[in-house]
């Protein structure tokens, strides 16, 4: 798959995007357990769902250079060695006319894999900029974000950079869930973590509601509101599972 330009910004914009349909206001959440330590791992658990697996996804621009083929391959190979991926599974890179980019993907050990893609761009006006995405999925169980999160700016720290984190916790209940007990569960998981809901969409076999909880790094502030949680349930016919999406600020993967 090339990834262009426009692909990159696509997704930066749509995480926005999603946010700015939100049309509803404020929820109140029925009581629940309040967790002692807020955090995303902490809310999944609340939701009592099956554990399917967790992504984390760290960016940033690392320069204002249009780097070469061979940079680029240099940095993939310090990045490769940092995340420990071993024997990469994909090493695609692409050179064209204002965009170079390289793509490596593979395991870490089993039920965790990690994507590094770089991307160095020169627009019309030759202004240049080089960018590093690096995705994680893990399948091994809950309780391994920090160490993840920590991989990640330990990469970024190569280029004296901060990286924006985005999480995602996936979960699943058998079977179809009741519209009011998608409602419940959702309402209990911003409860247990003092948080408020801001936004909510609702339709047929699904459910979205954004907000904010207190004490997430991550926030994106959208129509002057602070949002750092989405949390989504929806219907599978085919697995027959209820799914629940646990994001921070939001959900980035299709669903």
């Amino acid at each position: 798959m090339k990834f262009k330009r426009g692909i990159f910004f696509t997704f930066l914009i749509g995480i926005i995007a999603i946010s700015s349909f939100i049309n509803y206001y404020y929820n109140s959440a029925k009581p629940a357990a309040k967790i002692s330590y807020p955090s995303m791992e902490g809310s999944f658990q609340q939701s009592q769902a099956t554990f399917a697996e967790t992504k984390l996804q760290g960016w940033a621009k690392i320069n204002e250079k249009y780097a070469a083929q061979e940079e680029l391959s240099a940095f993939g190979g310090q990045i490769q060695g940092i995340l420990g991926i071993k024997n990469p599974i994909t090493k695609e890179e692409i050179s064209e006319d204002r965009f170079r980019s390289l793509k490596i993907k593979g395991q870490i050990e089993k039920n965790f894999e990690a994507e590094v893609v770089f991307q160095s761009l020169k627009d019309t006006k030759n202004q240049e900029e080089t960018y590093l995405i690096i995705s994680m999925v893990d399948r091994r169980g809950t309780g391994n974000l920090k160490e993840m999160e920590e991989s990640i700016h330990t990469s970024f720290r190569l280029f004296d950079q901060q990286p924006k984190i985005n999480q995602l916790l996936i979960g699943f209940y058998g079977g179809k869930l009741s519209p009011k007990s998608c409602q419940n569960r959702i309402n209990e998981i911003f409860s247990a973590l003092d948080g408020k809901i801001i936004g909510e969409v609702e339709e047929e076999n699904y459910l979205s509601k954004t907000g904010y909880v207190p004490n997430f790094e991550e926030t994106l502030k959208v129509d002057q509101q602070d949002l750092n949680l989405q949390a989504a349930m929806f219907y599978d016919e085919l697995a027959d599972r209820t799914y629940l999406y646990l994001g921070s600020p939001l959900i980035y993967a299709d669903y």
